[in-house]
């Protein structure tokens, strides 16, 4: 705040609304003169949509555009939807205007987004208007009395869950898999080394897929183009009549120069146990990061919610590539990844679509185990 008022912080510019500022409801608004409302800072805004936050567009690779890709900023300018594909843009964001800039135009922005620096600041997601079902305009949500459930009774509540917008949200629901055991898991570094099979293990792990996801309906599978995830894959196709389709982007990370080398050996490397500590500024020799691992696989996980809104989708994949997709929802920095636990043949839950992403599962063993 200069002698005139609010000033810009040119050290944080672009980072968007400050996370520290925490803003909990709508403005109140009163009289038809007023309709929108903004604070000092200039990055919430609030009005009829709700409360929107000015997005961080600095290339930070956990909080900002880091992991989006120019066809994704692109999309996103020319449809309205985050990254494309997602939720609507609020206002008031013109998308409208910029989405009629030539794609030299919107690429030459993109360009300078990416050149500017990095600055971690978490926004946060847009809150609804005041009135909505699930909107508390600053009060306290009603405490639920869950004694009742020790006494076998259901949790009394005032919310009334059949009304609330997450039960109306068109979402798509991702089941997040990995392939069942080969002989070199835990032994050997196989990336994206071809004819690496299940073992016996590995293939009554696939058989009893079907079984392990009971009666949940499922639209479509797709898997890495590795047989790994492929053999895992067809015993549920088989049980469910649909086919494998082919999804490149969900393959294993190039692990380069390291491919097909002993974890043994590999454990006295000082660029290995480098990569281990500090993922996210490293990658293997002539190999993928796992943020550029983030980006594929988001950007396919956004192709296939668009292709299949309200449908549940398998998805075939193996432990890192599927580690870096949950911990980008979950809001994690990369540098976590050996925090998750992704079993072979084990099962994540994550739905995309209208509302905000939500993981619903980590590493189970059936739906909702």
């Amino acid at each position: 705040m200069g002698p005139k008022g609010p000033e810009p912080d040119m050290t944080r510019m672009l980072s968007g609304h400050p996370e520290q500022f925490v803003i909990t409801a709508p403005a109140r608004l009163t009289g038809p003169e007023w309709m929108v409302a903004s604070t000092p800072t200039n990055t919430a805004h609030s009005g009829p949509w709700g409360v929107s936050f000015t997005a961080n567009l600095t290339p930070d690779e956990n909080t900002g555009l880091g992991i989006w890709t120019k066809e994704m900023f692109i999309k996103a300018l020319r449809t309205g939807r985050h990254m494309g594909a997602s939720r609507e843009i609020l206002p008031p964001m013109p998308w409208f205007n910029y989405g009629k800039m030539t794609d030299a135009d919107l690429e030459a922005m993109y360009a300078y987004l990416r050149s500017i620096p990095a600055i971690h600041n978490r926004v946060p997601e847009p809150l609804p208007p005041a009135g909505a079902p699930n909107a508390t305009n600053g009060a306290a949500r009603p405490r639920r009395d869950c004694g009742d459930r020790a006494r076998g009774r259901a949790c009394t509540g005032t919310r009334d869950r059949r009304r609330t917008p997450r039960m109306l949200e068109r979402m798509t629901t991702f089941l997040l898999i990995r392939h069942g055991l080969t002989d070199a898991v835990g032994h050997l570094m196989t990336g994206h080394a071809a004819g690496v099979h299940l073992n016996a293990v590995g293939r009554a792990q696939a058989a009893s897929l079907p079984a392990r996801l009971g009666e949940a309906s499922i639209d479509a599978i797709y898997a890495s183009p590795l047989e790994r995830t492929r053999e895992t894959a067809q015993p549920l196709a088989d049980a469910r009549g649909l086919t494998v389709q082919t999804e490149p982007r969900f393959i294993e990370v190039d692990f380069g120069g390291w491919t097909n080398r002993r974890f043994a050996d590999l454990a006295t490397d000082a660029g290995w146990q480098y990569y281990n500590a500090f993922r996210g500024a490293t990658r293997p020799p002539d190999g993928e990061g796992l943020v550029a691992v983030q980006a594929r696989t988001m950007e396919a996980l956004l192709d296939l919610q668009a292709r299949h809104p309200d449908q549940t989708i398998a998805v075939f994949s193996h432990a890192d590539t599927l580690r870096a997709i949950l911990l980008y929802f979950l809001g994690m920095p990369v540098d976590f990844v050996q925090r998750l636990d992704i079993a072979p043949a084990r099962i994540s839950v994550l739905q995309l679509g209208d509302g905000a992403p939500r993981v619903l599962q980590v590493n189970g063993e059936t739906m909702g185990k």
